[in-house]
């Protein structure tokens, strides 16, 4: 079954010239590659790039996880905010704020809100 497999590889995907080897080294490279220009986007290009916060929690969201695990997170949020002020990253696509300005313009409404008729069923 593993020659059916190999045979297959060879001759569908054209890999018979390549040894095992190199196979390796080029999904290896290409693994470090994806994982750099992710890491280069969340931290340069990223549309949260500009909020200020660890910097772990800007690649991934380990920092966030760690945190929880630990059962520390509240503090650690507290701790966050002291050191970076009321808008924080704290992960590559999470934000926490404690300002109350902020919230009302996130969360709040100018206007009243005008009801979405709900639909009726039989």
């Amino acid at each position: 079954m593993l020659s059916e497999f190999h045979d297959f590889v060879e001759v569908h995907l054209g890999l018979k010239e390549y040894s095992a080897l190199q196979i390796t080294e080029f999904v290896g490279i290409a693994l470090i590659v994806t994982v750099l220009s992710t890491c280069a986007y969340r931290i340069f290009f990223h549309p949260l790039a500009h909020i200020p916060g660890p910097f772990t929690a800007k690649v991934t969201h380990m920092w966030q996880n760690v945190r929880y695990w630990r059962g520390s997170w509240h503090q650690d949020i507290l701790d966050v905010h002291e050191k970076y002020g009321p808008v924080v990253r704290i992960s590559p696509d999470e934000i926490s704020f404690v300002d109350g300005d902020a919230l009302k313009r996130l969360y709040g409404h100018v206007k009243p809100c005008i009801k979405v008729p709900s639909p009726s069923f039989p």
